[in-house]
This record gives structure tokens, sequence and C-alpha cells, in this order.
């Protein structure tokens, strides 16, 4: 990924973050993807997961763009998801993926399919790397 397309990722997600709650949002799409998520997040306290959705975005967005810091926190989030962790099914990733991007469609007001593909391409790349852990221990 460039700079200039990293540069319009970050732009869009400042769009996104001042047009309301876009994490919000995203659990408002996900939770109703698939009937298994809402019991996973039953007990959640949903101010706490925000905060860690927007830790984990801006590491997969560091991430996709080479960044060293995000390589780390994504190496630990790869652990914490996998098998002998949080058990969190490779399956669930592509809901995860798709739910953002809805969620980010109805935020940015200057979304283009364009971006939206940049999108796409930053947090697969991301959310692959988590999800080729799952089998580690």
């Amino acid at each position: 990924m460039t700079k200039e397309e990293m540069q319009e990722i970050k732009m869009s997600f400042g769009r996104c973050l001042t047009h309301g709650d876009l994490f919000q949002e995203f659990y408002n799409i996900f939770l109703k993807s698939d009937p298994c998520l809402a019991p996973m997040f039953a007990n959640t306290d949903f101010a706490k997961q925000k905060a860690l959705l927007k830790q984990g975005l801006n590491l997969a967005l560091m991430y996709a763009d080479g960044n060293i810091i995000g390589q780390s926190g994504l190496r630990k989030i790869r652990k914490s998801h996998a098998q002998n962790d949080l058990n969190i099914a490779p399956h669930l990733y592509p809901l995860w993926v798709n739910s953002f991007l809805s969620a980010i469609q109805k935020m940015d007001p200057d979304m283009t399919p364009q971006l939206l593909a940049k999108w796409r391409g930053a947090l697969t790349a991301a959310v692959d790397y988590i999800k080729d852990g799952y089998l580690e221990s």
C-alpha cells in the first residue's frame, strides 16, 4: 500500500470519527452478521471493547503501512485471538471486515468505491495475518 493510499484511509478514518460513533455503528452491524456473535459479546463492557477496537484498528492500519509498531501490536492480537486463547474462528474475520466496511460507508460522507477498496486491502492484510495464526500456540 502506498503512502498516498494510507493517507487517504487515515483521512477517511478521521471523517468517520467526526460523523458519529463509528465503533457503535460497527458493532450494530457486526453482531447481526452471524447468530453466533451476540452470545460471544453477551457480557462485554462495550466502552472498553470500543476502545480496544479503536486501538486494534490503528494497529491494523499501521501494519498495512509496514510500520514496526503495527506489526508488533498485531502479533499480540494474533496470539490472543488464536485457538488456544480467545478462540476467534477464522470464518468470522470476513464478517468483521465486511461489517467495518459497511460502517465506514455510512460514516464517511466522502466515501468512494476506490477508497472503499483501499480500506478493504488494508483491513484484509491485517485480518489475514491474525487469522493465519489461529492454530499457533
